[in-house]
């Protein structure tokens, strides 16, 4: 699922509960248009967060700082931030996608370096919350212009565990030769 609404079963309109659908594996919470368009809050992503927990369902909890953001060195703060929401005691599967605002559809690639620095911090991050054992099994996956030409230089990215990847992925022929070269 692309999100799930707090209420798990009931007309909501506009929202798709988690019950609604039969069967689901994973569901993103707290993608980047979710909190800038529909204004979804730290809380409500927590809400979500803990509704895909509860029902047994692996959660993709996305990351990433602004523009604005990343040019006043905020990214650390704006990731502990939206690291704070995670549960104190980490019980079910989670995956780290960071995807930096700036980034997403804009063709705008952030260095190997830049990319690998805020993953090892979010690495770090979890250690501290959690602890090693906890944070070697949380999947890291990088969102923002992935797509055929700039897969090949993310792939060298040693802390990508996998990708999540947007408008690229509507176009059959472009998501095709992202899998060819990752080797789906």
């Amino acid at each position: 699922m692309q999100d799930c609404d707090i209420h798990t079963s009931g007309a909501y309109t506009g929202s798709v509960s988690i019950n609604s659908i039969t069967t689901v594996d994973y569901c993103i919470v707290g993608h980047s248009e979710r909190r800038l368009i529909y204004n979804d809050s730290d809380s409500i992503i927590q809400d979500k967060l803990q509704t895909v927990f509860n029902h047994d369902v692996s959660a993709i909890l996305c990351v990433g700082e602004t523009k604005e953001e990343k040019d006043n060195n905020q990214t650390h703060s704006v990731i502990d931030k939206q690291l704070g929401i995670l549960p104190k005691e980490l019980k079910n599967d989670l995956t780290i996608a960071y995807e930096p605002v700036w980034s997403i559809g804009s063709g705008n690639l952030p260095s190997n370096e830049y990319i690998e620095e805020v993953l090892s911090y979010i690495k770090n991050k979890l250690k501290s919350l959690y602890s090693n054992e906890i944070a070697e099994k949380v999947i890291l996956l990088y969102g923002g212009s992935v797509d055929e030409n700039s897969v090949n230089r993310l792939l060298e990215v040693k802390l990508i565990d996998g990708f999540l990847i947007g408008s690229a992925s509507a176009n059959f022929e472009a998501f095709k030769a992202i899998a060819e070269k990752i080797k789906l």
